[in-house]
């Protein structure tokens, strides 16, 4: 667990592949995992694991940065450059991320250390510049899958 002073809790909105304006809530793997990198889900208050909200509620949550679930067919590049989120704040300031293959990133998996550490440096990068997330990867890999895991590439 990443501990962050309250006032100083990024605000994180998540993106789910299936569309730009689903996200996840209060009581979610995803709310967990935003929690423990040190963010602050801005839907925690909302208990629905998974709803579908508008543009209109985003731009009151003004998010700080935006985590996307992987998408083959969307990257950040994407919701950057789209003209319906440039008021956003994480998009204003170029703070959208990408989990990766989601081999890598299974919220319902051991993986899920890893995705906790990603969202972290992601959310605080001058706090954690000292997490390097390939080696945290290959730790991983190793770990649940032996010397072979090292040979997994993405």
């Amino acid at each position: 667990v990443f501990s962050i002073p309250e006032a100083k809790r990024q605000k994180v909105y998540y993106m789910w592949a299936q569309g730009d304006l689903e996200t996840s809530c209060g009581e979610s793997t995803v709310n967990d995992l935003i929690q423990l990198a040190g963010g602050r889900n801005v839907c925690e208050s909302i208990s629905n694991e998974h709803i579908a909200v508008n543009m209109e509620q985003i731009m009151v949550w003004n998010p700080d940065i935006i985590i996307m679930w992987y998408n083959e067919k969307k990257n950040p590049s994407d919701i950057i450059n789209n003209e319906q989120w440039k008021l956003i704040k994480a998009v204003k300031n170029k703070r959208v991320h990408e989990f990766p293959e989601i081999f890598l990133c299974d919220l319902w998996t051991l993986k899920y250390t890893y995705a906790v550490k990603m969202v972290a440096k992601w959310t605080y990068p001058e706090l954690f510049k000292d997490i390097n997330l390939e080696k945290e990867k290959t730790s991983m890999l190793r770990m649940l899958y032996g010397k072979k895991g090292e040979d997994v590439i993405f």
